[in-house]
């Protein structure tokens, strides 16, 4: 439209930049998400990821937490399965199971509400 109007305006200064000698725009300069969110996004793939992988669909790398990474046997798939086997089992869990599954994941104790706001349980392990 500039152009229409004689104004030759230079793309590359109005978010556009040059890919394979073809102008695009460039989308965003910022995160996607907080990194807290992004590592919250995890993949069920088994080794590799593959073409329909939740990360990749995400328009993300694979993080530490997929089912594939380091902390895989503290991932949410693992809290599942025990959230189904202590059913199994009609026992319920204690606030330090759920304590020690969270600060594996998290590795801090900032997720956690305040101690005036735990179980005597969960605060004599905090």
């Amino acid at each position: 439209m500039q152009e229409w109007l004689n104004q030759q305006k230079d793309p590359l200064k109005w978010i556009w930049k040059t890919i394979g000698g073809h102008l695009r725009p460039i989308t965003t300069t910022h995160p996607t998400a907080p990194e807290e969110l992004l590592s919250l996004i995890v993949c069920t793939c088994k080794d590799e990821c593959v073409q329909n992988c939740e990360c990749r669909r995400s328009g993300l790398n694979c993080s530490s937490m997929c089912s594939n990474g380091p902390y895989a046997p503290f991932g949410f798939e693992s809290i599942e399965k025990q959230l189904w086997r202590n059913k199994q089992n009609d026992r319920p869990i204690s606030d330090s199971e759920i304590k020690a599954v969270l600060s594996q994941l998290f590795k801090t104790n900032q997720w956690l509400p305040p101690a005036s706001h735990m179980s005597e349980d969960v605060a004599s392990h905090a």
